[in-house]
């Protein structure tokens, strides 16, 4: 089968989307382009198969679709998180991609839709860290004894517990709110389940180093590489501030055009 990476990223960062595009695409004729530049940051670089583009045609954004080829060269980018997302850097040195976008389609809006299920997808997977920190705390709480008695049995360890538990649900839920237009993600709930998320893995992870004292700052440790993936689900796919920006934005709006 088929493994798509989505090459959007440039060296000049990723926030700023549409002001960092230095990709170029060439027309060659009969719906062919060949693009010439490079993506930071892609997923699945390393195992990919087909890559999706966002590059300038002219000077308009449009996305393209280029299948694996001596013209694209991957290389690996070590990172501290999601060390086995494949993630890398693609060269795009002549290859021969195929226009997924017609002219007059803005690109950048069209890559922000698949940015949008990226964004759950982030949020999902803070909802597997929250779920194993709850039980490496819990085992780790249960088998160590601090002055006398289980450190579980302490409210300060208990509270952590449903701190997590109660953010778990709520995120779930959002999770679950923004796929329910048939079909189509909400992209404020998606920016809001991005932002929850990284906050609940961060939390999740760094309390689950925390209880395990000593041992969860162990290098290559279960603990210690859930906070390592915690801190990616915090910045990709949006940076936390770029987020909290948008969805203020659609907030404020909304309660003006209340009182229209």
């Amino acid at each position: 089968g088929r493994v798509y990476a989505l090459g959007i990223t440039e060296a000049g960062g990723g926030t700023d989307v549409r002001a960092n595009i230095a990709t170029r695409a060439e027309e060659l004729g009969g719906g062919s382009y060949r693009l010439e530049g490079m993506k930071y940051f892609t997923s699945n670089a390393l195992y990919a198969s087909h890559f999706v583009v966002l590059a300038l045609a002219g000077e308009e954004p449009a996305l393209f679709l280029c299948e694996k080829q001596p013209r694209i060269r991957v290389e690996p980018l070590d990172l501290s998180g999601f060390r086995g997302s494949g993630v890398g850097k693609v060269v795009f040195d002549g290859a021969v991609c195929e226009r997924l976008t017609e002219p007059g389609v803005d690109g950048v809006r069209a890559a922000l839709g698949y940015i949008n299920v990226g964004r759950l997808g982030y949020a999902s997977l803070a909802l597997g860290i929250a779920d194993r920190a709850i039980e490496v705390i819990v085992e780790a709480a249960s088998s160590k004894r601090v002055f006398g008695k289980r450190l579980l049995d302490y409210q300060g360890v208990q509270w952590r517990i449903a701190s997590i538990a109660a953010r778990r649900a709520a995120l779930e839920s959002l999770v679950v709110s923004a796929l329910a237009g048939g079909g189509r993600v909400d992209p404020e709930k998606a920016a809001m389940a991005k932002v929850l998320g990284g906050e609940l893995a961060l939390e999740a992870a760094w309390s689950a180093v925390q209880i395990l004292g000593g041992r969860g700052l162990a290098m290559w440790g279960e603990a210690e590489r859930m906070y390592r993936d915690a801190k990616v689900i915090d910045i990709g796919e949006g940076a936390k501030e770029v987020l909290m920006d948008y969805i203020a934005g659609r907030t404020v709006k909304k309660v003006l055009g209340s009182r229209g």
